[in-house]
């Protein structure tokens, strides 16, 4: 699932787990901080979008019922299991709140910031500012398009011990192990980047221990980005680790320093410092798109989303 992306075909609810349709749909509502299942021509949904993502800068993932293949289905689940018949249908937390208005009231008086919205982590700030953007998604070579966050963060756990050994031991001149732990993390990056965790030796790890955890999906082309960029930084403390100029070690340990502070960062508090990076390109392409028959609203200017009399124009017509 995808919180309003350029491709609504991304929004698939067979990413989580159950054995039936309404499994799904509740370990969707249970794996986000915000779900939101709307229509992409309801004028509600699209304020609701703008208030959400614009004005609070929460993550929204978002299900479009009148385009997905079981949308009916999913419709008809949901009103009712909350007895509301209109979209947008938010759940915050796994609790529902309403529709936009109500979910309005609730920020006015104070109650959604205070018992919903508190403790978001940066990369699920990330996710939905780069979701809601008009960049392509789509991933390179064999690498998923959606990644389960558990995964991510033990890989990055896992990077973080290995890096952390090799800056710390690489200076004990008997222990020559360290620059070939360093080759090690440097091809593990490599294999990431081409398919993922299911190549590689720590995502394989990785992919055993989240095991009894619920599947978080998200976006894979942030984190394809901030693994090149894992791989960029052990490579070169692996070259600096066998280059011949003045301490070159300290030169080498010092990258892959910064690469275990990176990875200790996502592993352990969830914040993506690659998917950071990737947002803030994504910023400087922010653009307008005239593709108002897929989307709610068209128009896109940096993190927020404003109506404009076409786009409402189109959705009234329609």
């Amino acid at each position: 699932a995808t919180a309003w992306s350029a491709e609504s075909e991304t929004c698939d609810i067979d990413a989580y787990k159950g054995s039936t349709l309404g499994e799904k749909i509740e370990a969707m509502i249970a794996s986000h901080p915000v779900v939101m299942f709307n229509r992409t021509w309801c004028l509600f949904s699209v304020d609701a979008i703008n208030f959400m993502v614009g004005q609070l800068n929460v993550p929204v993932h978002s299900l479009e019922v009148d385009v997905h293949p079981q949308g009916q289905e999913i419709l008809k689940y949901v009103t009712e299991k909350t007895n509301h018949t209109t979209t947008p249908f938010i759940f915050i937390r796994g609790d529902f709140l309403g529709g936009f208005q109500e979910v309005n009231a609730l920020y006015a008086q104070g109650t959604l910031q205070k018992d919903y919205l508190k403790e978001l982590s940066q990369a699920e700030q990330c996710e939905a500012f780069i979701s809601n953007s008009q960049h392509q998604m789509s991933t390179y070579f064999w690498f998923p398009d959606k990644v389960d966050a558990t995964v991510v963060r033990i890989t990055g756990c896992l990077t973080f011990f290995a890096s952390a050994l090799v800056t710390v031991f690489v200076h004990i001149e008997e222990f020559f192990w360290p620059r070939y732990v360093a080759y090690a993390i440097a091809v593990d990056f490599l294999l990431r980047i081409l398919g993922g965790a299911r190549i590689s030796v720590f995502g394989r790890i990785a992919m055993f221990l989240a095991l009894p955890f619920e599947p978080m999906p998200r976006m894979g082309k942030p984190k394809q980005f901030a693994t090149c960029l894992g791989l960029l930084f052990s490579t070169l403390g692996s070259v600096a680790f066998l280059a011949p100029f003045p301490y070159h070690d300290y030169v080498g340990s010092g990258f892959m320093g910064a690469l275990a502070l990176a990875a200790g960062l996502g592993g352990f508090a969830d914040v993506c410092v690659g998917c950071f990076i990737f947002k803030i390109c994504v910023s400087s392409k922010g653009r307008h798109s005239g593709d108002s028959s897929r989307r709610g609203c068209c128009c896109f200017r940096g993190s927020v989303y404003k109506v404009c009399n076409s786009c409402i124009i189109y959705n009234l017509k329609k």
